[in-house]
């Protein structure tokens, strides 16, 4: 009778283990889920790149006109995270002032060209192209930046609109004024951005009144992968880490 009983302890005793095991399997299950759903949601999202703004860093569905890509609505897509400061030379997305169609938040993406406090200079420098120069704050020096990633021409030089013979950012300006120097002189406020396209000549950017600078409530966040048309996260990641 003892004997039955302790077989009976035994049974009892594994029968609430493997109850145990199951409610912590569904406990790390249901963790993991809302972990992927927090990353995906609100942590990092897909966006799809429309528009030549980006070329040619991003291409998009313009880029696949050709066979057998006519028509299949292609495009590459980026990768884009909340987590961590934006810093100059980014590229980040961000919700303009209008919508679409349906009523949907316009999202365009863009490089940080400046933030907040700093002060920009495009200067004709009479390499074919203006160049870019920028500073923290006014008591700071000017230090010119490295804009290798803009889209350059058949004549491999940086495509770039001008009035009068001279550079202009833009084609309207609403903060923007040319000094003695033939400069631009741009002072960004506080908590804001002033983005631009790699492609210059065709980006609506913040060159122009319909985006201006760019609320940092605004921005969604930076690119941390891109995905070319035709490629995978997976493939992009292991790409981006191990080159």
């Amino acid at each position: 009778m003892a004997k039955q009983e302790f077989n009976a302890s035994i049974i009892e005793r594994e029968d609430k283990s493997i109850f145990h095991r199951m409610l912590e399997y569904g406990f790390i299950i249901a963790l993991a889920f809302l972990a992927v759903l927090i990353l995906t949601t609100q942590v990092t999202m897909t966006r799809g790149v429309d528009g030549e703004s980006m070329r040619p860093t991003y291409n998009d569905q313009a880029a696949y006109l050709e066979a057998p890509y006519k028509g299949h609505g292609v495009y590459d897509t980026v990768r884009i995270t909340k987590i961590g400061p934006i810093r100059h030379g980014d590229i980040v997305c961000f919700r303009t002032g209008g919508s679409s169609s349906n009523g949907e938040a316009v999202i365009f993406i863009k490089r940080v060209i400046g933030r907040g406090g700093d002060i920009l200079k495009f200067v004709e420098s009479g390499n074919g192209r203006p160049e870019l120069w920028r500073k923290a704050d006014k008591a700071a020096d000017f230090t010119i930046v490295d804009e290798s990633y803009i889209r350059h021409d058949n004549d491999d030089m940086p495509m770039w609109p001008t009035q009068g013979g001279r550079y202009i950012v833009g084609g309207r300006f609403t903060y923007d004024s040319y000094d003695e120097k033939g400069e631009i002189i741009i002072e960004i406020p506080k908590n804001h951005y002033f983005l631009m396209g790699d492609n210059r000549t065709n980006s609506t950017d913040s060159r122009f009144n319909s985006v201006g600078f760019v609320k940092a409530s605004r921005v969604e966040g930076k690119v941390y992968l891109h995905v070319p048309y035709g490629d995978n996260f997976i493939a992009a990641l292991w790409r981006k880490v191990f080159g």
